[in-house]
């Protein structure tokens, strides 16, 4: 697989005042055109053949070359603010379109075919050399208050509007065999053989909405700090587990939060930390085959330990 990317970026610096405060931003635009192109090989299929009163098998032939090329170009504008209401608080604004491109394990053009039993259970899966990247709608705003030369708290909001979701979907699909033909189905009377593939597309959409804030507040000159910050997510598509015709729930999604504990002075420095995130789904490959797959909500522990004796030698300790 090769994939080329042509890009072109524009960015304009602006800066003035409102109500006598400082206001900056930055605006830009980037255009993009990617070509891909995929080469590779597959075996050439000749027939079906009957095995038994319930199982059939594909007779193969030589290995001949496959070939696809695929292209899209998008242009991805973004704009950031930055307002300065006092010395200590800061506003921030930005809005962005971006892209996600699909896997290369997506785009290959293999077709598996897993089934081939008798009265027409015929069932394939594999990639999409067709598939066009997910765009995404992004909008930001945070507030950021520092009340100390290393003390802040900040709170953020974001929104996402996600266009043309990679899903795995299915569809009926016929084979050509080496000769140019259809191919049949001998259990059918020779009718043409409709297998059921499932493969990755595009097409659904959904959104994300959620809050994070922060705090890190340092206790004088002790050396003595904490850090503090939380995740809460919601999205538009979630998984029902009584419909198993689901093809589509939004992946990895989950609320998070993090604590640190630390003391730096001196030659030594010492962190401990807590990260916890909430259970999510982690893949839905139904159509597949694959099933459906949580992760249950988990956490961690990390401590950390340094000692300085001098400005070439160190001592670390992590568990």
């Amino acid at each position: 697989m090769n994939e080329a990317i042509t890009s072109a970026y524009v960015e304009s610096d602006w800066g003035g005042e409102v109500s006598g405060m400082p206001l900056s931003a930055v605006v830009g635009v980037r255009l993009e055109h990617t070509d891909v192109t995929i080469d590779g090989t597959a075996e050439d299929i000749i027939d079906l053949q009957i095995v038994d009163q319930t199982e059939m098998t594909l007779t193969r032939g030589a290995v001949s070359p496959v070939s696809f090329d695929n292209s899209y170009t998008t242009l991805l504008p973004n704009m950031s603010l930055k307002l300065d209401a006092s010395d200590d608080l800061v506003f921030r604004f930005g809005a962005s379109q971006t892209i996600t491109r699909p896997t290369l394990t997506s785009l290959s053009p293999v077709l598996n075919i897993t089934t081939t039993r008798q009265g027409g259970d015929l069932r394939a899966e594999g990639g999409n050399p067709s598939l066009q990247p997910f765009k995404s709608d992004n909008i930001d705003l945070s507030a950021e208050y520092y009340y100390g030369d290393s003390d802040y708290i900040s709170i953020g909001l974001f929104h996402k509007e996600v266009s043309n979701f990679i899903v795995t979907g299915q569809g009926s699909e016929t084979i050509t065999t080496a000769n140019g033909s259809l191919l049949t189905d001998p259990s059918a009377g020779n009718a043409v053989a409709n297998f059921t593939v499932a493969r990755p597309i595009n097409g659904d959409d959904a959104s994300v909405t959620g809050i994070e804030a922060a705090i890190q507040h340092n206790f004088g000159d002790t050396g003595f700090g904490i850090q503090l910050n939380g995740t809460y997510v919601d999205g538009s598509v979630e998984l029902d587990p009584s419909d198993v015709t689901q093809i589509f729930a939004l992946t990895g999604l989950s609320n998070s939060a993090n604590a640190v504990v630390f003391y730096d002075k001196g030659p030594i420095e010492v962190r401990a930390a807590w990260n916890w995130r909430d259970g999510f789904l982690q893949s839905l490959s139904q159509t597949a085959g694959n099933g459906v797959t949580n992760v249950r909500a988990y956490d961690q522990i990390d401590v950390s330990a340094r000692y300085s004796i001098s400005e070439t030698l160190m001592f670390t300790l992590k568990a």
